[in-house]
């Protein structure tokens, strides 16, 4: 993991493979490849997930709730 002003990048080989806005926790697979999203806030947030295709996706979550991607 790399953090930036407001983002953080999940690096594989050297490589981005996405990038996150908002507080959320991560789940992968061995490959680096974003398996589902937990909400660690106390309140609803967005979040923004960037994929290395420069695919985005926003999520509104809840705390606790698990999301697959």
């Amino acid at each position: 993991m790399e953090y930036t002003h407001r983002q953080a990048h999940l690096k594989l080989n050297g490589k981005i493979r996405f990038s996150i806005q908002g507080t959320v926790r991560i789940i992968t697979d061995m490959q680096g490849k974003l398996q589902e999203v937990v909400g660690t806030e106390s309140k609803e947030t967005l979040v923004i997930l960037t994929s290395d295709k420069l695919v985005k996706r926003k999520i509104s979550i809840r705390p606790n709730e698990r999301i697959k991607i």
